[in-house]
């Protein structure tokens, strides 16, 4: 009994030792839990923080981005002079899309996206002092083209009157003949019979007088005489091509006189045509006579031959 006593005895200091250290443990491990959860709580508020953070410079930065492109729509074509701009905007936005998914510091991606406010900024002061140059160059270059539709009109005008002038100048220097008359004559040797037989016709005499005309500027003034036979056909020698130039249109003329004319009257001026082929006679029906100068159509008159 003694014995046992002894060894209960020297035991005791070893379960006390026992026991403290337990309790130690047992202290330290309900410390490690109340830091690590307290520290666990602290990084969770960080990193919401961080990630609200990052989330609201992301829809900072799309936000800048939407209004950027929503600023080259409105200024349509003229956005194209800052093209290089543009692209230095969609660089940068791009760089910080990339640190914002990968790298994520704060201070840094701040410092950029600050940067391109300020590009972004500058961008927009460029394109309203382009578009107000623009605007200022429409409006003169709108101010000049009415000017030029002013001037264009008074051309207009101008040429209106300067083609009126020219038409009564061209109508008062035409010259006119009166007194057309043709006649019809039977031609043996010198003898001259008037006649109206188409048979016995082998002379028609053409005569015409001219009015004064002071504004005529010519010294020799060429007359052709056209005669069309019933059918239209205009009566030439055989084999002869006797054409002249009438306001751009080649003709054939049956008889063809140049008169000493300086712009004063004449009187009884004749052409004769005479048919010398005996053995074809003209034929019956009613006959057309036209006088043309190069420039104008002077006179006409008609005869008719049984």
């Amino acid at each position: 009994m003694k014995d046992e006593s002894a060894n209960n005895t020297k035991k005791s200091p070893k379960s006390l030792l026992l026991f403290i250290i337990i309790g130690v443990l047992a202290a330290l491990s309900i410390f490690l839990i109340i830091y690590l959860s307290t520290t666990k709580s602290k990084f969770d508020k960080l990193y919401n923080e961080k990630e609200y953070q990052r989330q609201e410079l992301m829809n900072e930065l799309d936000t800048l981005i939407k209004e950027h492109e929503a600023i080259k729509v409105s200024y349509g074509e003229l956005s194209m002079q800052l093209e290089e701009k543009d692209s230095i905007i969609n660089a940068k936005a791009d760089e910080i899309k990339k640190l914002l998914g990968y790298e994520w510091e704060y201070v840094k991606i701040k410092k950029k996206f600050n940067q391109l406010q300020k590009i972004s900024k500058s961008y927009v002061t460029q394109m309203d002092s382009l578009y107000t140059v623009n605007a200022t160059l429409i409006e003169e270059n709108t101010q000049i083209k009415k000017d030029i539709q002013v001037e264009k009109k008074k051309n207009v005008e101008l040429s209106k009157e300067k083609a009126a002038l020219v038409k009564k100048l061209d109508v008062a220097s035409v010259i006119k003949a009166y007194e057309v008359d043709a006649s019809c004559f039977h031609l043996t040797g010198s003898n001259e019979k008037a006649t109206d037989k188409a048979k016995r016709t082998n002379l028609i005499r053409v005569c015409f007088s001219l009015l004064e005309n002071a504004l005529i500027e010519t010294d020799k003034l060429t007359v052709y005489a056209r005669i069309a036979l019933p059918d239209g056909t205009i009566i030439t020698e055989e084999g002869d091509v006797s054409t002249f130039v009438f306001q751009g249109n080649v003709l054939q003329y049956t008889m063809v006189k140049t008169i000493n004319y300086n712009g004063t009257a004449m009187n009884n001026i004749c052409i004769d045509w005479t048919n010398y082929d005996l053995t074809e006679s003209l034929p019956a029906g009613l006959y057309y006579i036209n006088l043309f100068t190069e420039d104008f159509e002077i006179g006409q008159t008609s005869f008719e031959l049984k």
